[in-house]
């Protein structure tokens, strides 16, 4: 998105999703392989928690 900084631009995509769950991977991230899976089976079971890093 030109003209635009980072923020504006993910505040966009979040307008825009679909989904019940959101994952933000940035140019410097390192993920393990089972990142998002460990993540969202944690939140499906304990739907008190809405964030983690």
């Amino acid at each position: 998105m030109p003209g635009v900084g980072p923020a504006a631009a993910r505040n966009v995509v979040i307008s825009a999703a679909k989904g019940d769950h959101i994952a933000f991977l940035e140019a410097d991230d390192v993920w393990h392989p089972e990142k998002l899976s460990y993540q969202y089976t944690y939140h499906v079971s304990h739907s008190d928690i809405w964030i983690s890093f």
